[in-house]
């Protein structure tokens, strides 16, 4: 089993470092609908310094698809996806394009 923890802000980040977790989450990156009060937009920029801080692997959430997974400018850990996904109307088509695109980048 793994444990994760939603994180917002760099403060969250930082307090997860002597979590007993084997992950954070952190975002969302871009703007969600798969939330009706989503936590306010960190935007992706906000990745590098998560990842320069954090103890944890990180998993990148909020408002991914294909195409803004490309537009990162650093490499989580992993990345979670919901609407891309479960709106499309090829989702295996989609998770494998997702994953290839996170192959490429050295998720």
């Amino acid at each position: 089993m793994l444990l994760g923890l939603s994180t917002h802000n760099m403060e969250q980040v930082t307090a997860a470092n002597a979590a007993p977790v084997d992950y954070i989450g952190f975002g969302p990156l871009f703007t969600t609908n798969s939330k009706e009060r989503p936590d306010p937009v960190t935007g992706p920029d906000a990745l590098g310094a998560v990842l320069a801080i954090s103890r944890h692997p990180v998993v990148a959430i909020g408002g991914l698809d294909l195409e803004r997974i490309r537009r990162l400018h650093t490499c989580p850990h992993n990345v979670a996806v919901i609407r891309a996904v479960s709106d499309a109307s090829n989702p295996l088509a989609v998770m494998n394009a997702i994953h290839a695109s996170c192959l490429s980048m050295e998720l």
